[in-house]
């Protein structure tokens, strides 16, 4: 009985069984648990009871207990067991065996406690678990644990894949520092160090190597990991910002090119107020940044547009198409100026809204003003090649006036000896005012001579007077023992004509224009000072010096950096064509001289030209000798000319020197002449243009019919490069026409003469 109150009195499970584990006796507290009485076990097997009843598991697990119990083991598990609502609990228990004096086991004692809460505890522990690790392993980045020296513990499946290794790997010790780029691992220890030493430790970035070598950016973050309260290791995570750093490279070349772009650059949002322009627009417009940011674009409006523009341009956009069009707009200052846009709005990626709008703009201000120049250069140089076909036909007209003029003089009577020379006299007027016209064309090739400058500039005077209006003065200053220089004397006077309208274009409201001349000298000293700055050579020696001096508006440096430029003009599109100063500065580098300018605002320009004297001139031209004399001849020449009148005198010309002639008006006659007669013919006298087979064509066919023929070129103006062309192709010489009797013996002399 006192055994039983002890039983009884225990919170534990108790009971008694007999060695085959039939129960003699279950304490009060388990037979609560199961709500029955100690009737309804007293002499059932232990395993049939109620509490173990709900599972053949159960009833298996303890027949064997007790089997073992009985064998003299203590057994120590846990098990399941029914309780009185038929829901289950947790039980730890032990089954104790009591041995009588002999050592016989007598009793077996069963004993237990409820550990269902500490079941639940840590069921709810193993779930915990579970779902962590399930949710480490299910995140898109590398997650990783670390011991105190810095070896892998833990590592995802997303840290495997990343760095490429195996869970074998890591479980062999893997350092941190492995998974470190060299270069970085120092500052990967103090990150760790810092960490360990519970201080705070940022994200950091770092080269990330592969286990194949391989290196990438990753962004890591770190935290202590604690057991009992002291630092064990580190917990964290990497990111791979490849992609990110890539994004963000392109996101900062493109936020580059916005601002270093050279077109203007404006964003706005989708109610048209500006959140962003980049620094051309402000370079262009006047605008500052911060001045426009948040204002509406119609800022600036230049009011050349009607109200329908804006209304199409708008309809366009906001249908969210791209539009692209021509402005006429206004800088901050009030200049107006023009640009083409490209305006395109921006989607959001979700709704498809338009949330913004981009215009990339560029000013075409100067592109047009240039259009505008080289429009009027391409008139220039259409009047020059009608000038060059007109010059033609003008010097073949010329030639028949001059020509028959000259086979008068001899017939003529006294009296009209005096008109025949008017006649003359006004054919080489006509003959100079055309080499004037192919000079300014830029058509003739340069006839450089010796020159003596003054006699040019007195002679462009009187152009000049005609060009510069009253309200200028022009003033002569010319030395008197200035050098000869070789120069082509038209070019000269083209050369004086475009800096005098230059010079007038300076001077709206009159002034003085002054023309000078002077000798000079370019030595070591005027190098150094003046040519070597601008890696300018020039050849050293005497040298002639012309100015040209006004009293206008003068320029500052930067247009007076560009005044040589082609189709750089300071003046309103429709005043010239930007050609005239490049025009000069051409001629004078085709002379071997140089041309300064020396200008300043309101107080005038001067040009200087530098021009080299020729070899051993003497401070004055010498004079020509006389060439009027004609010289006779009695060859055959072969004369080809498509004017009829033009062979018509040419062979009067001819036959009054003495020479024979046989003459036809084609290439292809001329070649059959002279395939009958190239043994009886002497020279050929050759005309360049001609309907059919020109006259280049007729020279390389006449060549192949005798390679040494004697061919001299007529042509109606002296192209340039005619003379080397001339040779060049294997003819002799070259003749313009207008000639006169006398040259074109002296040249056809002089061919004749050579053998």
């Amino acid at each position: 009985m006192f055994f039983k109150d002890i039983l009884n009195g225990m919170l534990t499970f108790a009971g008694v069984l007999t060695p085959d584990g039939e129960v003699l006796f279950a304490n009060d507290t388990a037979l609560k648990i199961a709500g029955i009485k100690l009737c309804d076990v007293q002499g059932k097997m232990f395993h049939d009871t109620f509490w173990f009843q709900h599972a053949d598991e159960s009833r298996r697990i303890i027949k064997n207990a007790v089997e073992n119990c009985r064998a003299g083991k203590l057994v120590k598990q846990e098990i399941k067991t029914q309780t009185v609502d038929g829901s289950l609990m947790w039980i730890e228990y032990s089954i104790h065996p009591i041995f009588d004096p002999y050592g016989k086991v007598q009793y077996l004692v069963p004993e237990g406690r409820d550990i269902t809460p500490r079941k639940t505890a840590e069921k709810a522990k193993v779930a915990s678990e579970t779902r962590y690790r399930e949710m480490v392993e299910a995140l898109p980045m590398a997650v990783f644990e670390s011991d105190k020296k810095g070896y892998i513990t833990f590592a995802n499946q997303s840290g495997l894949e990343l760095f490429g290794y195996s869970t074998e790997d890591f479980a062999q010790g893997l350092p941190v520092l492995d998974l470190i780029a060299p270069e970085e691992r120092q500052k990967s220890l103090k990150h760790f160090d810092r960490i360990l030493n519970c201080k705070n430790a940022s994200p950091d970035k770092y080269l990330a190597k592969r286990k194949d070598g391989t290196l990438f950016p990753v962004l890591y973050h770190a935290s202590i990991l604690l057991k009992n309260n002291k630092p064990a290791g580190t917990r964290g995570f990497a990111v791979d910002i490849t992609d990110r750093e890539k994004k963000q490279k392109e996101l900062l070349i493109l936020s580059k090119c916005l601002e270093q772009a050279g077109e203007g650059v404006v964003i706005t949002d989708s109610n048209a107020n500006i959140t962003y322009v980049n620094p051309a627009f402000e370079k262009i417009t006047g605008y500052s940044k911060d001045e426009v940011i948040g204002q509406n674009p119609r800022l600036l409006q230049s009011k050349k547009h009607d109200p329908f523009f804006y209304k199409a341009m708008w309809d366009t956009l906001k249908n969210g198409d791209t539009w692209s069009g021509h402005f006429f707009n206004k800088k901050k200052d009030g200049t107006l100026y023009e640009e083409d846009a490209t305006i395109s709005p921006i989607f959001d990626d979700n709704t498809g809204s338009i949330i913004n709008y981009i215009a990339a703009k560029k000013d075409v201000t100067g592109e047009n003003e240039i259009k505008a120049m080289l429009w009027q250069a391409q008139r220039l140089e259409t009047v020059g090649t009608l000038a060059g076909g007109i010059a033609h036909d003008f010097n073949n007209l010329l030639y028949i006036i001059s020509g028959n003029t000259e086979l008068l003089k001899d017939q003529a009577r006294p009296e009209d000896k005096e008109l025949l020379q008017e006649i003359h006299s006004a054919t080489q007027k006509g003959t100079d005012l055309v080499k004037k016209i192919l000079t300014f064309s830029r058509k003739a090739e340069y006839n450089l001579q010796p020159t003596h400058l003054n006699v040019v500039v007195e002679q462009t005077l009187s152009m000049l007077e005609r060009l510069i209006p009253r309200t200028l003065e022009i003033t002569l200053d010319l030395a008197e023992d200035v050098y000869t220089v070789n120069a082509d004397p038209g070019s000269i006077e083209q050369v004086l004509t475009n800096l005098a309208v230059n010079a007038r274009d300076a001077m709206p409201d009159g002034g003085k224009l002054v023309i000078k001349t002077e000798n000079g000298l370019i030595d070591e000293a005027f190098q150094e000072k003046y040519l070597k700055a601008i890696n300018l050579t020039a050849v050293k020696g005497r040298c002639i010096i012309l100015s040209v001096s006004d009293t206008g508006q003068g320029m500052d440096d930067n247009t007076r950096e560009h005044i040589f430029d082609p189709f750089f003009t300071k003046g309103k599109a429709q005043k010239g064509t930007g050609l005239g100063l490049s025009i000069v500065y051409g001629i004078v580098k085709a002379h071997n001289g140089f041309i300064f300018c020396d200008s300043e605002i309101n107080k005038g320009t001067t040009f200087k030209i530098y021009l080299p004297a020729c070899d051993g001139s003497e401070l004055y031209p010498k004079k020509e000798k006389d060439i009027s004399t004609a010289l006779y001849g009695k060859e055959t020449i072969l004369i080809v000319d498509d004017e009829k009148s033009i062979l018509k005198v040419m062979t009067a010309m001819l036959n009054q020197l003495g020479y024979e002639t046989v003459s036809t008006d084609s290439g292809t006659s001329a070649l059959n002449i002279y395939s009958e007669k190239n043994n009886e013919i002497d020279l050929i006298l050759l005309d360049l243009n001609m309907p059919g087979m020109d006259g280049w064509r007729c020279l390389k066919e006449l060549h192949k019919i005798n390679a040494d023929a004697k061919i001299i070129i007529l042509s109606g103006y002296a192209e340039k490069g005619l003379i080397k062309d001339t040779l060049d192709k294997g003819a002799k010489a070259a003749i313009v026409k207008p000639v006169a009797m006398a040259d074109l013996s002296k040249t056809i002399r002089k061919v004749l003469d050579e053998g």
